[in-house]
């Protein structure tokens, strides 16, 4: 019983040391697919939610590891979810290296090629997601953003431009306001 309860300590650093690992790989793979896999959550959440139910129910349904070995990881995966959410806030670097950017998806009412590409989208997935926001005519969209998250902000026309504080860090298609 002691031993299922406790395992050994260098197994228990092992469980950490591959926790710490396959969450980064993890984040690593995320950020190279393609977002709509997200859909409302961010990477570091999606990866979070997944490991710890992994975590917890091999834990709970086998006899390896032990408590305490899925214990550690479930402390090693917050805590390492904790110190890259730190890092992610303090440094731009860091969360150019980890996220993709907002991508503009359409402007002025036209669909951009060039971003449903590089979003892995075609044009019937961005007038779906359109319809999903109400909007009723192509026309009337200044801006669609693909946000990190996956999910679409849509900015309708209106008689004031956008603020450019809401545009900070947003990719366009061919410079800022490029059309298609």
């Amino acid at each position: 019983m002691s031993a299922w309860f406790v395992g050994s300590l260098p197994t228990a650093a092992f469980v950490a040391v591959s926790t710490v690992l396959i969450y980064c790989s993890t984040i690593v793979v995320l950020r190279l697919d393609e977002r709509r896999t997200l859909g409302q959550m961010s990477p570091f959440d999606f990866v979070v939610a997944v490991a710890l139910g992994a975590i917890v129910a091999r834990t709970a349904t086998t006899p390896r590891p032990t408590y305490v070995q899925g214990l550690v990881a479930v402390v090693a995966l917050l805590v390492t979810h904790r110190l890259l959410g730190v890092c992610r806030a303090r440094s731009a670097g860091v969360r150019r290296a980890l996220e993709k950017p907002p991508i503009v998806l359409v402007s002025q009412g036209s669909i951009h090629g060039a971003s449903l590409r590089d979003a892995h989208l075609v044009e019937t997935d961005v007038l779906s997601m359109l319809r999903g926001h109400g909007v009723v005519r192509l026309q009337d969209v200044d801006l669609a953003v693909l946000e990190p998250n996956g999910t679409l902000s849509v900015l309708l026309g209106g008689e004031r431009p956008v603020d450019d504080a809401l545009l900070t860090g947003v990719r366009w298609p061919h410079g800022r306001g490029g059309g298609p």
